[in-house]
């Protein structure tokens, strides 16, 4: 009976033909050779499948499966997970690379610390492509490295800092399946509801402190498009948290950085720039559906006493958000006031606290 690889790597692929090459050549030229990879081409018109026939050809450690177009990297993963063999799970987005050494260092820390349920990377953010490619920053988890400690701790400085990031991380497959901890299909933002979750689960998680992943920046991308899906998903993700804590005993620790974590999420809503390109009829629509649920409402005012002193104060007003005119009021009480107080008196608050 052959092996099973130690890695699967779960390569979701859409419309980014121009990007497959550098994404391929990382996969291909990984010190660590004992790894598959699934990669889920979804319904493209620039020849993406084609392409990556082409570069995977003749390598039996890559296993392409097309799919109908789902408008999310979910699905992809969620397929890539049921179909795997390897122990752990490391997810790639087609238009980003991995190091070449990614999978080898992970090899070793794995050995090294009796396989932890996940173990955090780090990343490099990449703006434009080509000879114009740049890096703009790095971001590793504030957690201690070298160290394993357990998924409520972890997720308490991942919550502070707001990098939920499903490649940030690597996932021992099993653990995955033994809580169900599949993505939500079809779901834009999947990382803001899908990290929290894996976290509550995990009992030993490790960071190591290295560039493992580069992440392209781009304007053409799924997250970056206007998209009314996003606003739907977002108040998709405020539901799904509710749920999860009304269903789960959240550790006491983990509590305020939770709550303040999605406090702060619905209120971006209101505050976030990109919600801009949608008119306040469209997003008074799709927040109606929170708002019209009386049992999460209710169960929402039972979680906001938890978050922090300045989102308690911005949401002690959201009920006139339940009425169109007053949606409208609160839109320029968060945006014009309560936002501009916040930027400009957020860090001595916070020294005082």
């Amino acid at each position: 009976m052959p092996v099973p690889p130690l890695f699967t790597v779960g390569v979701s692929v859409c419309n980014i033909a121009a990007y497959l090459p550098q994404a391929a050549h990382s996969l291909l030229h990984q010190t660590y050779r004992n790894f598959e990879a699934i990669v889920v081409i979804e319904t493209s018109t620039d020849g993406s499948e084609r392409i990556c026939r082409e570069l995977f050809a003749g390598d039996e450690r890559f296993r392409l499966f097309e799919r109908p177009r789902s408008g999310s990297v979910a699905s992809g993963r969620n397929f890539a997970l049921r179909h795997a063999r390897g122990m752990y799970m490391v997810w790639l987005d087609g238009d980003d690379w991995l190091s070449e050494d990614a999978l080898q260092t992970f090899a070793q820390l794995i050995e090294q610390y009796q396989m932890p349920d996940i173990v955090c990377g780090g990343t490099a953010f990449i703006e434009g492509s080509g000879d114009r490619q740049q890096q703009t920053k790095q971001h590793f988890e504030l957690l201690p490295p070298d160290r394993i400690i357990d998924g409520s701790t972890a997720l308490q400085t991942m919550l502070a800092t707001g990098y939920l990031m499903v490649w940030l991380h690597i996932y021992r497959r099993q653990f995955l399946l033994d809580h169900e901890l599949f993505q939500i299909d079809r779901r834009l933002h999947e990382d803001d509801e899908w990290t929290p979750r894996v976290m509550f689960y995990a009992k030993r998680v490790l960071s190591h402190h290295f560039i493992h992943y580069f992440y392209r920046r781009r304007p053409d991308s799924l997250m970056t498009k206007k998209d009314l899906r996003t606003l739907a998903h977002h108040i998709d993700n405020v539901i799904s948290f509710l749920d999860f804590w009304r269903d789960h005993d959240i550790p006491e620790c983990v509590r305020h950085p939770l709550a303040s974590f999605y406090a702060d999420y619905l209120l971006r809503y209101w505050t976030d720039p990109k919600m801009e390109n949608f008119s306040i009829a469209e997003r008074f629509a799709e927040y109606r559906r929170l708002a019209a649920d009386r049992e999460r409402m209710t169960l929402f005012r039972t979680v906001v006493p938890f978050a922090g002193s300045s989102k308690r104060l911005a949401l002690r007003f959201l009920p006139l958000a339940e009425i169109a005119w007053g949606f409208h009021v609160y839109h320029l009480l968060i945006r014009k006031l309560y936002f501009p107080l916040l930027v400009k008196f957020g860090p001595f608050l916070k020294k005082r606290a």
